[in-house]
């Protein structure tokens, strides 16, 4: 028998978003290590990993290892009918053929219950060797997305080069080229750090158009901000200081105590403290993730956009992506979170000078 049961469904919510772009059925391995699944997309270009470990679950049992043929739609549908923050229960019996999913609400009696029948799928397991990568960076998980979904606007393939200076996304396409580095250390995300962080974008004239347009009424919006933000300073100004007491004390969660601020970083770290291996992102004071790399030899290959793009769904479950890169293998990208991960292989396109 198998029992898994789950703090809050959020969890499950976003692994299968993460995935869902790309695997439609898959076989769920259970064993007494947890659940884990390892699926090819429809054109077999990537691989998709998935491993939720046992002690994230509170209880988990599985008496014996059994495979579990799920369509993850259906799956899916099923999960987003319940809250975030309900306790969500997995069970299966050795004979059964559905699967039972229980989500008890955490704030009220609700529960639900649903039966998910199961199916039959011919699946090889693949086997993934250990490689001794050349190239690893560890950067934001939202700026990776914010990456790829820019510059899918404007090609298809994008080169990544690594070098112990920095990481370096570049594209064409049909109205332009965009070139995209992040440099090593930099707060990745800010894109005003001393220059951390650079890209050049080269457009027709057309789009140069359109792009002063936009600049312009980016120009006028925030121009008017500004004024708004003027005329509140100058009205506080005119008050009396007994009022601006009250009504800075009146914008809750606006202005804190030193000894407040110092409470809740504590609270923060100890929050931090709990993650899984490998879970808890490096971040500067800000809160951000910077881009670190090591690096043992030059690399620089090309992928699929579209890939990236659809990997980088899988953001939400980590601050931080790993992406590692050698010369002839695939790509592995990996989002780490407590108590289990989700990794993405895909392989380089070959280049003109790689057909030689």
């Amino acid at each position: 028998m198998l029992e898994a049961r789950l703090p809050e469904a959020a969890l499950l919510k976003r692994v299968l978003d993460s995935v869902s772009a790309l695997i439609t059925d898959a076989n769920f391995d259970c064993s007494d290590e947890g659940i884990h699944l390892q699926a090819m997309d429809n054109s077999h270009v990537a691989l998709s990993a998935i491993e939720l470990r046992a002690d994230g679950f509170d209880p988990y049992r599985c008496d014996r290892p059994m495979t579990i043929g799920i369509s993850l739609a259906s799956l899916s549908k099923i999960v987003k009918s319940g809250n975030n923050d309900d306790i969500l229960t997995l069970r299966k019996d050795e004979s059964g053929d559905s699967l039972t999913l229980t989500f008890e609400s955490a704030k009220t009696d609700r529960i639900a219950e649903y039966d998910l029948k199961l199916m039959d799928i011919d699946s090889e397991h693949l086997g993934i060797p250990d490689t001794d990568f050349q190239a690893t960076v560890y950067m934001s998980s939202a700026e990776f997305g914010r990456i790829t979904r820019d510059l899918t606007n404007v090609g298809e393939s994008v080169t990544i080069e690594v070098q112990k200076e920095g990481i370096t996304f570049a594209t064409e396409g049909d109205i332009g080229k965009a070139n995209l580095t992040l440099k090593q250390g930099s707060a990745s995300g800010s894109t005003s750090a001393g220059g951390a962080s650079s890209s050049k974008v080269k457009v027709s004239k057309d789009e140069e158009e359109d792009l002063d347009e936009g600049e312009e009424e980016e120009n006028a919006k925030r121009v008017q901000a500004e004024k708004d933000d003027d005329e509140e300073e100058n009205e506080e100004d005119a008050m009396p200081a007994d009022k601006k007491r009250k009504r800075s004390n009146g914008k809750a969660g606006q202005i804190e105590s030193d000894e407040e601020v110092d409470d809740k970083n504590k609270s923060a770290a100890k929050k931090g403290g709990k993650k899984g291996k490998g879970a808890a992102a490096m971040r500067t004071e800000e809160g951000e993730v910077p881009v670190r790399i090591e690096l043992s030899q030059a690399v620089k290959l090309t992928f699929s956009l579209k890939y990236l793009s659809n990997f980088a769904k899988a953001a939400p479950l980590s601050a931080e992506v790993k992406l590692q890169m050698s010369k002839g293998f695939p790509l592995l990208c990996e989002f780490a979170f407590e108590n289990g991960h989700v990794r993405f292989y895909l392989a380089p396109k070959l280049s003109e000078e790689d057909d030689e």
